[in-house]
């Protein structure tokens, strides 16, 4: 089922004209980032434990990625 446009209308510029529909919103498309160790890249659990070390870290050096 496609979904209803809430408008529809024409945009001209000088001699061509383009079709245009607006459809509203309905997912969510925002970025999301990992907590990752500075040093090495490796992604930081909630507890800030580095999955490759096994150990937890300062949060002075967790970084995002």
């Amino acid at each position: 089922m496609m979904a209803r446009s809430i408008w529809n209308g024409m945009l001209a510029f000088g001699l061509m004209t383009v079709p245009v529909k607006v459809h509203s919103a309905t997912d969510d498309h925002g970025v999301h980032f990992h907590q990752v160790h500075a040093k090495d890249g490796a992604r930081i659990k909630q507890r800030r434990v580095c999955s490759k070390e096994d150990r937890e870290v300062p949060y002075k050096q967790v970084a995002k990625g």
